[in-house]
């Protein structure tokens, strides 16, 4: 992958270049808990330099209860998945990197 790609990630003091390089080392394979987060936390992750893989550790997200729960209603539990799988994606990318969640919250954009 291009150095450009990351350019956010090794300006950010907290991240830098050896917090990329961890990421780009890591695995991580699809997460337990509710499919729609997982798919999000992903993309997310992958977006950041990680890489899928079976052998990878798992990504640790909402349970669908979880989601229902924050959703409050129905028709807001596609929000609510997909925030929920960001907080995961942000969680995760800080325990990698080292960094706090703060700085992290600006690093992933979601892949292709």
């Amino acid at each position: 992958m291009s150095e450009l790609r990351y350019a956010r990630q090794y300006v950010l003091a907290e991240i830098g270049t050896g917090g990329q390089a961890r990421l780009l080392a890591a695995s991580t394979t699809a997460g337990r808990g509710d499919a729609r987060a997982a798919e999000i936390a992903q993309r997310y992750v992958v977006g950041a330099g990680m890489r899928r893989d079976d052998a990878g550790l798992p990504l640790d997200v909402a349970s669908p209860d979880e989601v229902a729960r924050v959703a409050g209603r129905p028709e807001l539990a596609e929000a609510a998945a997909f925030l929920l799988g960001a907080l995961a994606a942000t969680t995760e990318i800080a325990r990698v990197t080292g960094a706090p969640a703060r700085a992290v919250a600006l690093v992933p954009t979601l892949s292709g």
